[in-house]
């Protein structure tokens, strides 16, 4: 079996990563009233069904944290971008709701 082509971070490990690497970019692949409710700062908003037409707008030389409401939206986020040839993925585990329950910070 092949390695994931991208990282699993938990909420903790993502926070510490955005603190330490200031040119991690935030993937949001939810839907836009999903956005409106909460968000993480600074995150890119391109919903999961409109990224097969709409991941030529990313940069894939880029350090992408991709996320959505529970994790499974992300997954196959970084499961298409790796194939489309990002090389730098990472999927937060739980999703915002894991990161939210976590107490880290985020936009309402």
């Amino acid at each position: 079996m092949a390695p994931m082509p991208y990282r699993e971070l938990s909420p903790k490990q993502a926070q510490q990563e955005l603190q330490r690497d200031p040119s991690l970019k935030l993937l949001d692949v939810r839907t836009p009233p999903e956005n409106q409710d909460y968000r993480l700062p600074n995150s890119v908003l391109i919903p999961l069904q409109e990224l097969p037409r709409r991941f030529r707008e990313l940069d894939p030389s880029g350090n992408w944290l991709i996320y959505c409401e529970a994790g499974i939206r992300s997954q196959m986020a970084c499961e298409f971008l790796a194939s489309a040839g990002f090389p730098k993925l990472a999927n937060l585990t739980g999703g915002i709701a894991h990161w939210i329950d976590d107490g880290l910070p985020h936009e309402r």
